[in-house]
């Protein structure tokens, strides 16, 4: 502190500056500049604590803290501006007069006590600023004297104590408060991605009960080709059977016709009186020929029966026959086909990086789609991503629009008890299967056992699948499914430096599946 601004405590005190602080400010100025200057009485918070005693703990700091006083200093120069205009326009006698004045105590006295401290009237401003302290402090002690009693030490430490334990209480009140504002923020979080699974759940429904109408359609279909007009083969074979029946019915007739007349012969030999031994000739001939046509007659329905055997095997075999095979639907898209194969890649990007992060690697997407397209022509090219809150993944999606790449993009679902699920399974089927009539050949990156159903559902419709993944990540279902299988080596990855691994894209999520 400067020596200008210590001469007021070094003329009065502590006690004067109580003194002066107690008629200069009112409660809440004191109040304020105590909670500025970290000043703490008990009581103050709920303004109870008497104006002297709170006086008295600023003089104490205005007489400790530079930085304090100079505050305080600040104050009573703003509060005391009025008694300093009315000084200077007063001569030094007028002043010693005034400052003499038995009548002047109190707010007067401490007023004008402060001003003499800080206008220095010298040699006679010392002695008359420590007559003013007496009458300001005898006044200050009387208006304290005036207020209600003071309380004892014990009921001072009980109100002490109690105020403290509200205080202790209104803390905890506040904490608690924060914990029920933080539990309800998660309640809601938790309630938003409920509905959001809510959601998702019906558009999955929905997805799946149009993919159910569909496959049912096509069931329809094939039902429906299957029973319809046989072919030409079939029909050839059905053409003869109905010819030997027809020629059967004629030789029947004709047997049966013989018959007759070797019967009305043989009346008609009796009657012209032909000998007993002639007519047993006629007859021994007549049961010959009788033995002729049932031979021919077992003979014929002989093989009618291997004809209708021979039928009813081709019609179980065109029952139980698929209405395209897939060679037949290959060749006759090669047929058909004018110009080089037609591809899509499909990338499980999820899938593929956690089986690359095991060999301390990355998958080279530029490599790879280099690789697939030789002598082809690329209808699509997809990467399926899932992004994640925690990590920024621009660049990556950048870098694959880059290299031609069109990216498909998901948010991570978080569920109500804290997992996680983000895959594409659903989304790739039904991409594939909206674009597989225009494909020669699906490539699937990817080792999921899931996508077994889908290439079994692709192959007979004269599509081959080629499979790229990880061996040891690749479930053995889709590797016997696929066409051909293509195993991702050093060739189409990128290695990272040694015990420098790559940090996860996908760090919330499990693994991807490695058996099936």
């Amino acid at each position: 502190m400067r020596k200008a601004d210590r001469t007021l405590l070094e003329w009065v005190g502590a006690d004067g500056v109580a003194a002066v602080l107690r008629h200069s400010l009112d409660r809440a100025s004191l109040v304020r500049i105590a909670n500025a200057r970290r000043v703490s009485v008990p009581g103050m918070r709920n303004q109870s604590v008497p104006v002297d005693r709170l006086a008295r703990a600023l003089a104490e700091k205005f007489q400790k803290d530079d930085a304090a006083a100079r505050v305080l200093l600040v104050a009573l120069d703003t509060t005391n501006r009025k008694t300093f205009d009315e000084i200077r326009r007063q001569t030094d006698d007028e002043v010693r007069t005034r400052a003499a004045d038995e009548r002047l105590t109190g707010p007067a006295a401490a007023r004008l006590l402060y001003v003499l401290s800080r206008e220095k009237r010298e040699p006679w401003a010392a002695e008359a600023a420590r007559a003013l302290k007496e009458r300001a402090v005898v006044r200050s002690r009387r208006d304290e004297a005036a207020e209600p009693a003071a309380e004892s030490e014990a009921e001072r430490t009980d109100r002490d104590a109690r105020i403290a334990g509200l205080e202790s209480g209104l803390e905890q009140a506040k904490l608690r408060e924060k914990a029920l504002q933080k539990e309800l923020a998660q309640k809601k979080f938790d309630l938003n991605n409920t509905k959001l699974l809510l959601t998702r759940g019906r558009e999955h429904q929905e997805r799946l009960e149009k993919e159910l109408s569909i496959l049912q359609k096509s069931v329809d279909e094939g039902a429906s080709r299957r029973r319809g007009a046989p072919p030409d083969e079939l029909l050839g074979r059905i053409g003869q059977i109905e010819e030997q029946q027809r020629k059967l019915a004629t030789a029947l007739e004709k047997i049966g016709a013989r018959l007759v007349r070797e019967e009305k012969t043989a009346d008609r030999a009796a009657a012209s009186g032909k000998t007993l031994e002639e007519i047993r000739r006629d007859l021994t001939a007549l049961k010959k020929d009788a033995a002729a046509g049932r031979t021919s007659l077992d003979a014929a329905l002989r093989d009618l029966a291997a004809s209708q055997a021979a039928l009813l095997e081709s019609v179980g075999a065109l029952k139980t026959a698929p209405a395209k095979p897939a060679a037949k639907a290959r060749a006759a898209r090669k047929a058909a086909r004018d110009g080089p194969e037609r591809a899509g890649l499909f990338v499980d990007v999820q899938n593929v990086f956690y089986g690359a992060r095991q060999q301390n690697a990355r998958l080279d997407f530029e490599a790879l789609l280099q690789t697939v397209s030789v002598g082809r022509r690329m209808l699509r090219t997809v990467a399926y991503v899932v992004e994640t809150k925690e990590i920024d993944q621009s660049a990556f999606i950048a870098l694959l629009q880059q290299r031609g790449y069109e990216v498909r993009r998901k948010p991570l679902m978080v569920r109500a008890d804290g997992s996680s699920k983000g895959d594409w399974d659903m989304e790739i089927a039904l991409d594939v299967l909206d674009v597989c009539e225009a494909l020669d050949v699906l490539i699937l990156v990817t080792g999921d056992g899931d996508f077994t159903s889908l290439v079994n559902r692709v192959k007979p419709r004269g599509v081959e699948v080629e499979v790229y993944s990880f061996p040891r990540n690749t479930a053995k279902s889709l590797r016997e499914a696929a066409t051909r299988f293509f195993a991702i080596d050093r060739r189409l990855l990128i290695k990272l430096p040694k015990d420098d691994r790559e940090p996860g894209l996908f760090p919330d999520l499990p693994p991807a599946r490695e058996t099936a």
